[in-house]
């Protein structure tokens, strides 16, 4: 299957690129202290400056608030860049990953995940008065927020490097924190209709669909048994992945044991994981190059000639979908 090439951008190696609903892109740019928001076809319309002292930092956008998160403290500014509040909160790096993240929600709430005790902590991104906080059961981990489509819940999944990893759907209910331990590993995004959402395999080897309310799997196979696809030669699933769209989800597969630093992407039906189609880019993929886009049919690709990432498209039912 040969999709279609929407868009493509430079983003250095280093910077981190993430699709926002509503936004966009957003790029963070440590060396520049700066949050670069793109629109959803990759074309730039905002640089914002950050006060992350050249830190690492993960950072989120939405209506009149940027946020970014460093290991010594969390601030929230406009979009000319002013300083609105700063609260300090020192982790130390005692294991790794140790990455904190943070996502504003369409309510005005900013999520905080810090490691190092692992808190999930809500404020209200205009005061930055802290609503609520609570443990978590992971320990130091980094995370990955995953809005859901209602706006009402939010994922998150927190991987502990080789000691697993955990994933929850959260909500505000009044001013306490409602989190809800999800079933799979790895939370990956939800169907764009958002009674579904993708879990890849992180140690348990499974790929899941399951249904968001229950948790219960839809539809699921061992990691190096995808229905379909040729188990010659043998290949390596890739943790990478992107819900497509309501009916596909994208994957990753090294068939060479890793002496090249490459992937075949595959599409996988969401209603029982069976091998759907290779994607045919023209050229080769980098390990772990699947981004999320939002659904819609698209995802992204890093990787490419260097800093290059491309956005991508289903092609439409007159194309050839040979596999």
């Amino acid at each position: 299957m040969r999709p279609r090439l929407l868009a493509e951008t430079s983003v250095p190696a280093g910077d981190a690129i993430s699709h926002v609903d509503g936004v966009g892109w957003i790029v963070a740019r440590p060396a520049e202290q700066a949050v670069a928001v793109l629109d959803d076809l990759l074309r730039p319309t905002a640089r914002i400056a950050v006060p992350t002292g050249g830190a690492a930092f993960e950072a989120t956008v939405r209506g009149r608030h940027v946020a970014v998160v460093t290991l010594d403290h969390l601030a929230v500014v406009d979009l000319a860049g002013s300083l609105l509040w700063r609260r300090d909160q020192p982790v130390e790096a005692v294991g790794t990953p140790c990455t904190p993240n943070c996502f504003l929600d369409a309510d005005g709430v900013l999520w905080v995940y810090v490691p190092g005790g692992d808190h999930l902590v809500a404020f209200d991104a205009a005061t930055g008065r802290e609503i609520d906080r609570i443990e978590l059961e992971s320990q130091i981990g980094a995370a990955t927020f995953w809005p859901h489509p209602d706006h009402g819940w939010l994922g998150l999944h927190v991987v502990l490097g080789q000691d697993g990893s955990y994933s929850w759907l959260l909500r505000l209910d009044g001013d306490r924190i409602d989190c809800r331990e999800l079933a799979g590993e790895v939370l990956t995004g939800f169907t764009c209709g958002g009674d579904r959402y993708l879990a890849m395999p992180h140690v348990d080897g499974e790929i899941g669909i399951h249904d968001t309310a229950t948790g219960t799997a839809v539809a699921g196979c061992d990691a190096d048994g995808i229905p379909g696809y040729p188990t010659d030669p043998e290949y390596i699933l890739v943790e990478a992945a992107a819900v497509v769209d309501d009916e596909l989800v994208v994957v990753g597969v090294n068939t060479d044991e890793y002496e090249t630093d490459t992937e075949e992407h595959l599409l996988l039906s969401t209603d029982d994981l069976r091998y759907v189609a290779t994607v045919d880019y023209g050229q080769p993929m980098t390990t772990y190059a699947i981004r999320p886009a939002g659904g819609g049919g698209r995802w992204l690709t890093t990787g490419h000639d260097g800093d290059l990432v491309r956005l991508w498209q289903l092609p439409g039912p007159e194309a050839s979908w040979s596999t």
